[in-house]
């Protein structure tokens, strides 16, 4: 199991300046020792950043700081209520596009027409059969049930 580091700061990444003399900022989280920023969809100048991130702001910043720790405590929620961590399920859970792991059918659906978009057509067909065969075999199949047993017995029929 890997280690979890609590996203612990927002940092700003003053990397990519914007035309109106901000810079957006992003939440790292560190997972086995890999991070991963995530957008907030906030863009501050560095002044306002470290103003308002502070344990005291002064009040003119008392706003912004709320908005700033908000993002932090659900960030911090999602890592704690997550189970089994992957960024993936991080960037669901934080930008709420929350998918249900009990039925796999739409994540084929969704990857399938990924590939038709990339005009991958010889693996988007690929992808198309190995889901009509799980779907033939079982009506509603969740990343749980999936086992090798489970793949044994449906090769094996």
């Amino acid at each position: 199991m890997g280690t979890l580091i609590p996203s612990d700061y927002l940092i700003l990444d003053t990397r990519y300046k914007k035309r109106n003399d901000r810079y957006p900022l992003k939440i790292r989280v560190v997972y086995n020792r890999a991070a991963k920023d995530f957008k907030t969809g906030i863009d501050l100048k560095k002044e306002e950043f470290e103003q308002a991130y502070t344990d005291k702001p002064k009040s003119q910043f008392k706003e912004l700081s709320v908005r700033l720790f908000a993002i932090k405590s659900r960030a911090d929620k999602i890592i704690k209520d997550i189970g089994i961590f992957t960024f993936q399920k991080f960037e669901d859970a934080f930008y709420m596009r929350l998918k249900d792991a009990s039925n796999v059918f739409p994540f084929f659906e969704e990857y399938i027409q990924l590939l038709k978009d990339e005009e991958r057509i010889k693996t988007a067909t690929s992808y198309s059969t190995a889901m009509n065969s799980f779907k033939a075999f079982k009506s509603k199949i969740g990343f749980y049930d999936i086992s090798s047993d489970f793949l044994k017995s449906t090769i094996n029929g």
